[in-house]
């Protein structure tokens, strides 16, 4: 600027230039010479220039970028392998994050022959890479902040009712059954190829569901509430439910109490296929996938202990938003944002 002002003139000054932390301090001096005031003895006049320069800063809060959709969150603080794949898995999620827990140092296991097509999976511990990671897609972070269960204490907690008939081996092709209150064991028989649940809520108390059939239902809820109640599917059995889109069990397809404290396992086995859309709660349960099953979910959030994948499964899910788990979203701080520069006289 100055150079620009004073640079085609005869008589150039050069400017003193002073930098301190963020402002600019510019002098300049410059003897002119006179003419009428050469008779009096002043031949020269002295021109002083001073300029100040410093940017003007503005504090902006910037608000949190928002978390992804956790699809499936594993709750085990300190068990090993809390997320284990191994085989030849599809996963086709792109929408979904896995979260992780577990602090350990082997907290997950990952030797995967097909892509883990996910948006990401956060452990909070460390990850035990086997075998070419080339087929692993999706990122993986090691001390990663993970969601929290924001979703147990406010689901509701069915009465028990009176138990059901006496448990029986179900033989016809079809069995039709109702909602209410189940109790000991059920078994199908080779016979039993369909298992169709009318809306409503199934209780199982201290109850178990032993079959090979197609299970299905809309507008189901199933309700464990203890730790020895399950569904085993074994061979070529399937589930394929949807939760309630109304009413006090809206958006959930399967839980169990939340104040179960004691861990127990369930198992899909064979050529076992799911087909399931809402909420699935079970945060006692260590789940295991094993042989050639699947699970295809449109609306899905599953909460559990912990989640192994063995043999080989393919699984489509998509994020189930209304019964959702948000991951911890970033940002939500305060920054200076530059906004001008101020200029004065010094």
């Amino acid at each position: 600027m100055f150079a620009s002002n004073y640079g085609t003139r005869s008589l150039v000054a050069t400017p003193n230039v002073t930098v301190s932390g963020d402002s600019v301090s510019v002098t300049a001096n410059l003897d002119v010479p006179s003419y009428l005031l050469q008779i009096i003895g002043l031949p020269n006049l002295t021109v002083k220039a001073n300029a100040f320069a410093q940017p003007a800063y503005e504090q902006v809060v910037v608000p949190p970028e928002p978390g992804g959709d956790v699809c499936i969150l594993l709750l085990d603080g300190y068990k090993s392998e809390s997320f284990w794949a191994s085989g030849n898995h599809q996963v086709d999620a792109p929408n979904c994050e896995v979260h992780v827990k577990s602090v350990v140092s082997s907290a997950a296991k990952i030797n995967m022959g097909k892509p883990l097509e996910v948006k990401r999976v956060c452990v909070e511990g460390g990850v035990n890479r086997i075998g070419n990671d080339a087929g692993l897609v999706g990122p993986i972070e090691e001390g990663c902040t993970t969601a929290d269960d924001t979703i147990g204490a406010t689901l509701p907690i069915p009465s028990l009712a009176d138990c059901k008939s006496k448990p029986r081996n179900l033989k016809n092709s079809t069995e039709h059954l109702t909602p209410g209150t189940y109790c000991g064991e059920w078994k199908c028989k080779g016979s039993v190829s369909k298992i169709e649940l009318a809306p409503g809520i199934y209780v199982f108390n201290n109850a178990t569901w032993v079959t090979n059939a197609d299970i299905r239902g809309t507008d189901v809820t199933i309700y464990f509430s203890d730790k020895d109640s399950e569904i085993v599917l074994n061979g070529q059995g399937s589930l394929s439910l949807s939760a309630p889109e109304t009413g006090t069990y809206e958006g959930i397809v399967m839980y169990e109490n939340p104040g179960i404290t004691q861990l127990s396992s369930m198992k899909v086995n064979g050529g076992s296929d799911e087909i399931m859309s809402g909420l699935i709660y079970l945060p006692s349960r260590d789940m295991t996938w094993n042989g050639n099953s699947s699970l295809n979910a449109d609306k899905l959030t599953m909460v559990l202990n912990s989640r192994v994948l063995l043999g080989t499964t393919d699984w489509k899910v998509e994020p189930f938003e209304s019964k959702g788990i948000q991951a911890p979203g970033s940002g939500g701080t305060t920054e200076q944002v530059f906004r001008t520069v101020r200029l004065t006289p010094n």
